[in-house]
């Protein structure tokens, strides 16, 4: 719940904010210092806490999988209910350095830019946003894997006695596997693209080369953050099966029929409609044929 939170709030404000400025040139943070250094302040946590909240839920996972009571004791709501408030709150601080450093500069005679300062923060801001991207990546890859450890133990110490148990547990360590290696891929595809841009750019000197790269790879990177149901309903049964219930739950309440009801209905109406049609035309051919006889 958290991490869609956070997600919401990028596509809302940031992306809301990026189309503004590319679309139709409305751009206040090029105009703005406060508003400047407020927005990519706000941009930046998001940006970094929400793979962070995925973070958390696979090590919740790993807590929860754990065969040592001690470490099960982790994985309640009374703990996330501290941690979570905690990550917000450490990112927030882990930030706070943009709203000092970022500056509005001229890069050349018709364009400013809210940027980093130029200088020694700017390749400081740079690796320092790549070192916790790839931390985020790295912790994320470790404890989907100790999860995927604890299940396999839990299997070995309990073994079943029926064949459809085994193929049940299979199945289920199949799907938390795909939905790991989703998780996984989906943010090296989308996501790193942009952070080794922004280090790039620390590098050389502004140009339309680097000005078209960053904004081509923006485009994956917001993309990143509205990708998480389609992972998690592609990957697990268990979410497909309620997205469906949901779905009929909704369909229900507005027309007093589920979404099968309604597609056998329409499949039968068409079906009729069809039907009739094909006598209509049928009876019409009959009749042309009685006359020309006659």
């Amino acid at each position: 719940m958290a991490s869609s939170i956070v997600n919401l709030i990028i596509i809302f404000f940031s992306l809301l904010n990026r189309l503004l400025a590319d679309g139709w040139a409305v751009d206040l943070s090029n105009e703005s210092l406060g508003y400047c250094r407020f927005r990519y302040y706000i941009v930046y946590v998001t940006f970094h806490l929400s793979p962070y909240m995925n973070v958390l839920a696979t090590i919740d996972r790993y807590c929860s999988s754990s065969k040592q009571a001690k470490c099960r004791r982790w994985s309640t709501r009374k703990v996330a209910y501290y941690v979570v408030p905690s990550t917000v709150l450490l990112f927030l601080l882990l930030f706070l350095h943009i709203l000092i450093c970022f500056q509005i500069e001229r890069i050349s005679a018709t364009t400013v830019l809210c940027k980093p300062n130029s200088g020694i923060y700017t390749h400081f801001f740079g690796y320092y946003t790549l070192i916790i991207y790839c931390l985020s990546l790295f912790l994320l890859i470790l404890f989907g894997i100790l999860t995927l450890v604890n299940i396999k133990r839990q299997h070995h110490r309990i073994m079943p006695v029926i064949m459809t148990n085994r193929l049940s547990t299979r199945q289920t360590d199949g799907q938390l596997l795909r939905m790991l290696l989703f998780q996984v891929i989906t943010y090296i595809i989308l996501v790193l693209p942009y952070n080794t841009t922004l280090v790039w750019t620390t590098l050389v000197d502004s140009n339309n080369v680097v000005a078209f790269t960053t904004n081509i790879t923006r485009f994956p990177l917001f993309l990143s953050y509205s990708t998480s149901f389609y992972v998690y309903t592609l990957t697990n049964r268990l979410y497909r099966k309620e997205f469906f219930t949901l779905l009929n739950l909704i369909t229900q309440r507005l027309f007093a029929r589920t979404i099968v009801q309604r597609i056998t209905s329409t499949v039968m109406n068409t079906t009729v409609a069809d039907i009739a049609t094909i006598a209509h035309t049928k009876a019409a051919l009959n009749a042309k044929s009685t006359r020309l006889t006659t």
